[in-house]
């Protein structure tokens, strides 16, 4: 008899796109292509199985009868000389999978409020073809409001848009490199995340500082929750 249908999880890249647009992509990890990819690619497969919501209408699974991938338990690679374990953990097994991009024409106000909702601090920007062209932060949009706040009535208009305060992006890692290469790129660029590509270089994930030091005080056996819960604003109450 043919086993039943393994139930992949669908995650999403939300890419903002100028004053109010948006474009959503879902991403599996396929367990075929020993990767993550875009929910489209899995519909022409023919190992496709449906896609189902949840009772709650909170998570959508991919069926699919290739097998799923083993539970990502932060597993690692055989060890190497004078080289912790945990260090050789794939980022795909720490990195944040629902990823809010943003394209170059979003206005600077809207990136701020995605930012603040999303409990984030940072997001890639990307082009049309969801590949990452660079960073925004919110460093870089402090900068932007310290400019604003400072400039001259004659002086020149400023842009508005997340284009011209991101930093250039001139790295990404692969979903198959280990925590110890995201953490070197980090520190040799003096970044605090990173946006992680497919093969096709589209983003797939977002791993930061902050998932590195959560796998790390997880491998040293302390327990710690798998991610920030959305910053909430404060009461008037709070906030005296």
């Amino acid at each position: 008899m043919k086993p039943p249908p393994s139930q992949l999880l669908v995650k999403h890249r939300k890419t903002l796109e100028g004053q109010s647009g948006e474009q959503i992509v879902g991403l599996v990890e396929c367990p075929k292509h020993a990767g993550v990819v875009e929910l489209g690619r899995c519909f022409n497969c023919g190992h496709g199985a449906g896609l189902a919501a949840s009772s709650d209408g909170q998570e959508q699974r991919l069926g699919c009868d290739v097998g799923i991938p083993e539970a990502a338990t932060l597993s690692v690679a055989p060890p190497a000389d004078g080289v912790p374990d945990v260090l050789r953990v794939s980022v795909a097994q720490i990195m944040q999978r629902n990823v809010v991009c943003l394209s170059e024409d979003v206005p600077i106000a809207r990136a701020t409020a995605a930012l603040i909702e999303g409990g984030f601090s940072g997001a890639p920007v990307v082009d049309l073809e969801s590949r990452p062209i660079g960073i925004i932060s919110l460093t870089d949009l402090v900068r932007q409001q310290h400019a604003a706040d400072n400039e001259q009535p004659s002086s020149s208009h400023r842009s508005k848009v997340v284009g011209d305060w991101m930093t250039p992006i001139v790295c990404s890692i692969p979903e198959s490199s280990d925590i110890g290469r995201a953490a070197a790129v980090m520190a040799f660029e003096g970044i605090h995340r990173v946006p992680v590509t497919s093969n096709e270089r589209r983003v797939v994930g977002i791993v930061s500082a902050l998932d590195i030091m959560r796998a790390l005080a997880h491998a040293a056996g302390f327990v710690v929750p798998k991610g920030p819960a959305p910053r909430q604003p404060k009461s008037d109450s709070q906030q005296r």
